[in-house]
């Protein structure tokens, strides 16, 4: 299955179109289209994560597995990159004090937790000012 087949499949399964699709994992449209005229190869680590966040039936490991030649993608690339993801997290966990005093952080965070709480962070802030605070 080529890239594109795979986000077709989310699509049809989920009966989105592309605008709702890209909406939904906010991918960028560009990326989209790419995939979608052959213009890469492979579905990116960071888009595979965005669509794996938003279906999450449809496994990160899925959606990176095959290249556009049918290809399939190591295992060991597929554990590398796990493994990066879980050493960027150490090291997050483990500067958390000094990370937690950058303005710029807490408030990328804070965002970052709303987005995955499916909170709406304009109603948050709405409520907020008119509330004071």
């Amino acid at each position: 299955m080529t890239p594109y087949e795979k986000l077709k499949k989310i699509m049809v399964d989920n009966r989105l179109g592309v605008r709702e699709f890209i909406e939904k994992t906010s991918i960028p449209t560009g990326t989209f289209y790419k995939i979608k005229n052959g213009e890469t190869d492979k579905v990116t680590h960071r888009t595979a994560q965005k669509i794996n966040k938003a279906f999450p039936d449809y496994s990160y490991e899925w959606l990176i597995s095959m290249n556009a030649n049918n290809t399939e993608v190591k295992q060991s690339e597929v554990n590398s990159t796990l493994d990066e993801m879980d050493s960027l997290a150490q090291k997050v966990m483990d500067n958390w004090e000094e990370l937690s005093k950058k303005e710029k952080f807490k408030g990328f965070f804070y965002y970052k937790v709303a987005q995955v709480l499916n909170m709406d962070i304009d109603k948050i802030f709405a409520d907020a000012v008119s509330k004071g605070q």
